[in-house]
């Protein structure tokens, strides 16, 4: 069994966690709180993730979420209606290696719903999820694990992060 400990850090007044393995293997990653707001703008965590990142700028691609069962692949190909149209789904598939000098970052929101993020160490492929109960019900996770396997990563090789959600206090 592989433990994962995730490193929970505070910069400039954001609280965030990550996970120690992918950070030391230059994976960019991460769950952040309600620090950073995205209700009026995304320039906030656009401006936050450069920060640390040490880069001038950051593009955040956000998903019109609609807790489905639905994964963008993004690819060479996709990017520009990536970048020019809101696509509607709830979860990211990158090869990280295409994208690893890129500006471009792939976020989900959630509030009550759980961010789920999967990253094969081997292959770079990673996906960003956003998980409701509709979207679970209706396989979302095992979707996006067969798109994993199809683009080249092994189950055994899958390492998954599950963020902050609601629990059983919140709900009945």
């Amino acid at each position: 069994v592989f433990i994962m400990n995730f490193l929970e850090k505070n910069n400039f007044g954001i609280k965030y966690w990550t996970i120690d393995s992918w950070e030391e293997s230059g994976f960019v990653h991460g769950f952040v709180g309600a620090d950073l707001n995205l209700r009026g703008s995304k320039d906030p965590a656009e401006k936050f993730l450069a920060s640390l990142i040490n880069k001038e700028t950051v593009e955040l691609s956000l998903l019109k979420q609609i807790h489905s069962d639905k994964i963008v692949l993004v690819t060479e190909n996709s990017i520009q209606k990536i970048r020019t149209e809101i696509l509607e789904a709830d979860g990211w598939t990158v090869d990280t290696k295409d994208f690893k000098d890129s500006n471009l970052s792939f976020g989900i929101i959630t509030a009550d719903c759980y961010p789920v993020i999967i990253y094969c160490p081997v292959t770079k492929l990673a996906a960003n999820l956003h998980c409701g109960w509709r979207g679970t019900v209706s396989g979302l996770l095992i979707k996006e694990i067969k798109e994993l396997e199809k683009n080249g990563a092994k189950i055994s090789n899958l390492e998954v992060a599950i963020g902050p959600g609601a629990g059983a206090c919140c709900y009945e």
